[in-house]
């Protein structure tokens, strides 16, 4: 079309508007792309979002550096050899986590304008879970400052301590929106985690506050204990209220572990982690691994070799992804009340975690060898190693797993062989904040602590 052409096509249409009276505004909309995307669609699709990305990236190299698995090719191989690269972390932070943490923003202001107070809570309480996550990854983030648009293109970051205090802020918001008599819209079953309970998202939101107490454990140890223990008398009760979510049956609603091994196949079962499980005839070890040849042996870390697939339970197509449990709850229980001095609560509290974990993963804590060996510790034998060491077991495949062994050195998982460095204790900031916000990126290496870990 040449320039002619077009310039009679452009005033023949603003002839036909002054005729008709047209309003530009009201007809140039397509209704198949709104530009206010509704809150239901939008926390669907964060708490699906959220789940593929610690159930994708952000959990498998959580769990390689842990080795509960074993990179043996590509960028995962190099993982488990203790280097991490900006280009590994780029996606999770630029095209999940920051959208993400966007969507939030816009389903708590859609929330106010409509008195939906309901859904503003649930938002809170999955930006406190995602910023948890993002901080506890790389330490000082963009929050306070960012999720502007055109008005700030290079955000300020917020320390790891000022994001701390903002985890806490929200899940204290959200516990009482989500206690609000009235709301206007409702979560129901948009809410993809909890189909609209609010009593089970009450009760997330404040294990979750425990979770973020007890990672100051280094900082403030009897504070951070009672705070947590205070927490936790309103949080998770049983596994019937694990904030987790369920992925389906069709290739295109897989668990995010299943589609990376269906389609890559560059991680199997670390050695170490499956050689505690076989060490203690662990009843959950054909639930979590899935022989090779018969056999349960996982791979060396940082050794191109073969090893045993990750098992059913994290891996099937409809695996869930947890994002927080009952189980978690008790060992955070178990540890508190460690740090203070009261043993008998803590063996007790380590006990019930253990069976806990049993029951969800198998579907029965009736193992008698097995729970009087590890799940009978009394006040005179709990200590802080069986506890990290079972939780360890427990949290299989979470992002949390990696927070702990950088807290407590627990449990001892060797070097790996081939390795390129000291075990990473953060993420580097990806590519993309070096290339277009180089100037609030923190000089920071892999080595440099975090503000729980100082």
């Amino acid at each position: 079309m040449n320039l002619s052409k077009t310039s009679k096509y452009v005033l023949t249409g603003v002839l036909v508007c002054m005729i008709g009276s047209c309003d530009l505004e009201k007809t140039n909309v397509n209704p198949d792309n709104p530009e206010e995307v509704p809150s239901r669609v939008l926390l669907s699709s964060v708490e699906a979002g959220f789940a593929y990305t610690v159930g994708g990236d952000m959990g498998r190299y959580a769990n390689v550096l842990t080795q509960h698995l074993a990179g043996i090719g590509r960028q995962h191989l190099v993982i488990g050899r203790n280097q991490v690269t900006e280009n590994d972390v780029d996606n999770a932070w630029r095209f999940n986590l920051y959208p993400q943490m966007q969507n939030l923003r816009i389903i708590i202001d859609q929330a106010q304008e409509t008195n939906s107070p309901h859904f503003s809570g649930a938002a809170k309480v999955m930006l406190a879970a995602i910023l948890g996550v993002t901080t506890d990854a790389w330490g000082s983030i963009p929050f306070s400052n960012a999720f502007q648009g055109l008005a700030e293109f290079n955000p300020t970051y917020d320390s790891q301590e000022q994001i701390y205090t903002a985890i806490q802020t929200l899940l204290d918001e959200g516990i009482v929106e989500l206690q609000a008599t009235e709301s206007t819209n409702t979560l129901g079953n948009t809410d993809l985690i909890y189909r609209g309970n609010l009593a089970n998202w009450v009760k997330a939101a404040y294990t979750l506050k425990a979770r973020y107490y007890n990672h100051l454990s280094n900082r403030n140890p009897a504070q951070s204990a009672q705070q947590a223990l205070d927490a936790l008398d309103n949080g998770f009760t049983s596994n019937a209220e694990d904030m987790s979510f369920m992925f389906g049956s069709a290739e295109t609603e897989g668990n995010p572990y299943y589609q990376f091994n269906d389609q890559r196949g560059d991680v199997v079962m670390g050695k170490f982690f499956t050689d505690l499980l076989m060490d203690r005839d662990d009843p959950r070890l054909e639930q979590y691994v899935s022989p090779l040849d018969g056999s349960f042996e996982g791979a060396n870390a940082g050794v191109a070799e073969t090893g045993a697939d990750m098992g059913p339970f994290y891996a099937s197509i409809n695996s869930p992804v947890p994002l927080i449990t009952y189980p978690e709850a008790l060992f955070i229980k178990a540890e508190a009340h460690l740090r203070l001095g009261q043993n008998a609560e803590a063996a007790e509290a380590y006990n019930n975690a253990v069976k806990a974990s049993l029951r969800n993963v198998t579907g029965t804590d009736a193992y008698p060898l097995y729970v009087a060996l590890n799940a009978s510790a009394t006040a005179v034998t709990i200590s802080l190693e069986q506890i990290m060491t079972q939780k360890y077991i427990s949290l299989f495949t979470t992002f949390e797993t990696w927070v702990d062994l950088r807290r407590t050195g627990l449990p001892d998982i060797p070097t790996p062989a081939n390795a390129l460095g000291p075990r990473p204790v953060r993420f580097p900031y990806p590519q993309s904040e070096r290339t277009f916000n180089a100037a609030n990126v923190p000089d920071v290496q892999l080595t440099t602590p975090l503000f729980w870990d100082e």
